[in-house]
């Protein structure tokens, strides 16, 4: 990977540390421990680096195998004048000389790397300088190998300081990869390399170079994602088997079965390889045992082992092995003979891990019943590829609809629509009772509403399985609710869905669409304490019957509707703590549709709390993630909150869906700040447009951030009277604020403005409340006459210098301007006020004023005098538009 510089992260701590070693004011000895990998020799080059800038001299070595048995050997290159016949104390006190103890120019600073491969002669050495604070020593060793008692003397007896190298954080980590492959990293990329590399900065070089060399990391569209797993190169893997040593068959075994499913049962291990070998592992450090005080569970020491092992591992040998992890677990060698689900295995995911290996292993069972609850848990696992595999493999043994049913689910998750429809038309020659045909239904609707994005034929799937009598009607009813809740229609949602949640013999199929659809409505309507707590109750339904079908899909849209609740409600701190932790759960399985989603959510509420820059990161992300996979129509909301932060999507831009509709009062929102950025006079009348369509579908909370807005942008006091209705609606203190900031806004109201902004930064709506406080500054400033506050955007304070300037005591604000410029176009006043959401009144003031400030008396004239101010202004190098604030 040459050309690529990796910087020194996480280190700092420890640098400064070494440099005590001379900076103390008497020359001390420093030891770095640390595994392999981890950095060693790197900070000891940084430390003897910034000794050299200090001024100190420097000199260098480094222990070898081969060097071990040579007197001063490792000192050699460093003393060439030395007579070998000397004495040993001799030769000591002759080295020292030469490496420039005593001199003059004051105590040399020497590193000596791998200290604990040198030799005896130069172990006394190293110990007499340390004994004598004759030279500043820094010293690296391993520290989960044998170290000569003569080095570990020095932090025992006090001659030095044992300083312990511990593996890079998490956030460490992703600060390297960040640094190294660019700021806009894929959030499975970087946790794919932390769950590989453990923050040990060697493998991480490695891995990395591989996989940039090979394409297995790359950004096309500027976010750097993960084309597959990342793997371990075959350099690094040998590396690493060479620092193992030789292991025998039993060892080897052990690793094997480790690598394939671990962590095992240490019970389980012992009874497969013998309590020798796996003692013998854990002493050499290739295996721990950990124990909650019930259980103990052996597992690999470092989770790159696992790939390295499975790189070595013959295909013939790992279907033998899974066949033995199956055997001594007794869980499936009755399988031939299991008739029902409710002979297998006990816990959940048990039965995905017993039926993830008997996939590739060559165990003679294969149990239908235990193959279709494994693909279900799978789908619930958000493991789609598994699911998929294990449906296939259920159904070529003979399962029935379930297994059908559970691969329909798996298709539409990973996007293979016409995969998806030819299976279905293949299910549906097993169906035999109203029940089944039911069920078939509700997967074809929601491969229709999802993955089509044909939501008139979805609902239209669902209105036939209705019926004839005896057949459940409620569960298609309560999927319609959920899709009218996704299509803006929040109200008919909440109709539905208590119709469903009242009705006696629902069931439970029906009560969990139901209870998604509830929470969505409620959302959407403002009503975020109740959305909150019903999403809650139906979480934990969903926890009680984790591999129910579709169970994914429902927990994703709770959470969606947990967060929506959350930041209607302007609570975004309690929103991104949320949001964080169901990232790292998404992140922590396989890969998913849902990760999208996830850091949607997550760059949303970034961009709440004011920090733009991850805003941006995290949007573009979730941009390209639900361009490939996008389980439930996210894509136009992510475009529209990436455009408000100003930043472009990647990629063509997401066509309108016609489903998710809610997304369109936000991208309206959108183009109205692009247009304030480009002083476009339109901005206003977007955002009102923003605030009409969101009151059309009932979304309380998107149209009160629209009005909000609006007079963020120059609207009059046209939206109070509607954002104090909303504020009574909306469930906490956040529709209050958007109202008291408008009339602090249109009032310069400072004290009210400084009262906002506080309360703002107190819900965590950081861009909300530096708005509010860079409004209160201008309104303090007075620049620009009255409501020059109003020239503040509504995501963030523009930069400065950004807002145009004053030419002159006679310069035209903001607004002035706009109005100027289409009463020159030949708009009528009453024209320019409907566009601009205005009194004719406030249109007429506004233009008295401009003719005032441009001395002219004709509407006519206006043209020729913007012409000639922009002239000016141009040639003098001020604001080519002449304008001032934004009164």
């Amino acid at each position: 990977m040459s050309g690529i510089h990796w910087p020194l992260i996480g280190r700092q701590d420890e640098l400064s540390a070494l440099t005590q070693a001379w900076r103390s004011g008497r020359p001390g000895t420093v030891i770095v421990a640390g595994s392999a990998g981890l950095g060693r020799s790197r900070l000891l080059s940084e430390a003897l680096e910034a000794a050299r800038r200090d001024g100190r001299p420097t000199t260098w070595t480094v222990g070898t195998g081969a060097a071990g048995d040579v007197p001063l050997g490792a000192f050699a290159h460093l003393l060439p004048a030395l007579d070998p016949t000397m004495r040993p104390l001799s030769l000591v006190r002759e080295a020292a000389t030469l490496l420039g103890v005593g001199r003059g120019s004051g105590p040399v600073v020497i590193g000596i790397d791998d200290a604990h491969l040198l030799d005896e002669l130069s172990l006394t050495l190293v110990h007499n300088l340390a004994l004598g604070a004759a030279a500043s020593l820094l010293l690296t060793v391993p520290c989960d190998g044998p170290v000569p008692e003569t080095l570990s003397g020095l932090w025992k007896d006090g001659l030095g300081t044992r300083l312990e190298l511990a593996p890079l954080s998490r956030g460490r980590t992703d600060e390297l990869i960040g640094a190294v492959l660019g700021p806009i990293v894929g959030s499975r990329t970087s946790r794919h390399l932390w769950q590989l590399c453990r923050g040990n900065p060697m493998y991480l070089r490695e891995v990395i170079a591989a996989a940039l060399s090979d394409g297995g990391i790359a950004a096309p569209d500027g976010v750097w994602l993960c084309t597959r797993r990342p793997e371990v190169p075959p350099r690094l893997a040998e590396t690493v088997r060479a620092r193992w040593g030789p292991l025998d068959p039993t060892e080897r075994t052990a690793l094997e079965l480790l690598a394939l499913d671990g962590p095992l049962s240490a019970a389980e291990l012992v009874k497969l390889v013998g309590v020798e070998a796996v003692a013998e592992l854990e002493r050499r450090r290739l295996v721990t045992v950990d124990s909650d005080g019930r259980r103990s569970r052996a597992r690999l020491m470092h989770p790159l082992y696992a790939d390295v092992v499975a790189a070595g591992m013959p295909q013939v040998g790992g279907r033998r092995l899974r066949r033995r992890l199956l055997e001594v677990r007794d869980a499936t060698t009755h399988a031939p003979r299991a008739r029902t689900a409710g002979d297998r295995p006990r816990r959940t995911g048990d039965r995905l891990r017993i039926g993830s290996l008997l996939l590739d292993s060559d165990h003679p069972g294969r149990d239908p019943a235990l193959l279709t609850v494994a693909a279900r848990e799978a789908n619930a696992a958000f493991d789609h590829d598994l699911a998929e595999r294990l449906a296939h493999e259920a159904i070529d043994v003979g399962a029935g609809l379930d297994a059908h049913l559970a691969l329909l689910e798996a298709l539409r998750w990973q996007g293979r629509r016409g995969e998806s429809a030819e299976h279905a038309d293949r299910a549906s020659a097993l169906l035999g009772t109203g029940v089944e045909r039911a069920r078939l239904a509700g997967s074809r609707a929601l491969t229709l509403f999802f993955l089509d994005h044909r939501p008139g034929a979805a609902e239209a799937t669902l209105v036939g399985a209705h019926g004839p009598a005896g057949v459940p009607r409620w569960a298609p009813r309560a999927l319609r609710a959920v899709f009218a809740a996704l299509r803006g229609r929040p109200r008919q949602a909440l109709r539905d869905a208590a119709d469903v949640i009242a009705a006696p013999d629902a069931g439970p199929d029906a009560a969990a669409w139901a209870a998604v659809a509830e929470a969505l409505g409620l959302a959407l309507t403002g009503r975020s304490g109740e959305a909150g707590r019903a999403a809650e109750r139906a979480s934990a339904t969903l926890e009680e019957q984790p591999s129910e079908p579709e169970s994914a899909l429902r927990r994703i849209l709770l959470m969606h509707a947990r967060l929506l609740a959350l930041w209607t409600a302007g609570r975004v701190s309690d929103a991104e703590h949320l949001a964080e932790q169901w990232h790292e759960r998404q992140l922590a399985g396989a890969a998913s549709g849902a990760d999208g989603v996830a850091v949607m959510h997550r760059g949303a509420l970034a961009s709440a709390a004011g920090r733009a820059q991850e805003a941006v990161h995290r949007l573009t992300e979730a941009c390209l993630e639900l361009g490939d996979r996008d389980p439930i129509g996210c894509l136009p909301l992510s475009a529209a909150w990436l455009g408000q932060t100003g930043a472009t999507v990647p990629g063509d831009p997401p066509a309108p869906a016609p489903l998710n509709t809610v997304s369109e009062p936000e991208a309206l929102l959108a183009r109205a700040w692009r247009a304030r950025a480009a002083d476009h006079p339109d901005a206003v009348h977007l955002a009102w447009q923003a605030a009409s369509s969101a009151a059309g579908m009932g979304l309380v909370g998107s149209e009160a951030r629209a009005l909000h807005a609006a007079v963020c942008l120059g609207a009059d006091d046209t939206a109070l009277d509607r954002l104090a209705e909303l504020a009574a609606d909306l469930d906490g203190p956040v529709g209050g604020l958007y109202l008291d900031h408008a009339r602090g806004l249109l009032d310069d109201d400072v004290d009210a403005l400084d009262e906002v902004a506080a309360a703002f930064a107190r819900l965590g709506c950081g861009r909300l409340a530096g708005v509010a406080r860079d409004h209160a500054a201008r309104a303090r400033a007075g620049t620009g006459g009255p409501s020059a506050a109003r020239s503040g955007p509504a995501r963030e304070p523009d930069p400065p210098g950004s807002e145009p300037q004053p030419v002159g005591p006679e310069a035209l604000t903001r607004r002035e301007y706009e109005v100027a410029v289409l009463a020159a176009r030949g708009l009528s006043n009453r024209a320019i006020a409907d566009g601009q959401h205005r009194s004719v009144r406030t249109v007429e003031n506004q233009l008295v004023k401009v003719f005032t400030k441009l001395a002219i008396h004709r509407r006519a004239d206006l043209a020729d005098a913007l012409a000639s101010r922009s002239r000016s202004a141009r040639s003098s190098g001020a604001d080519p538009l002449g304008t001032g604030g934004t009164g």
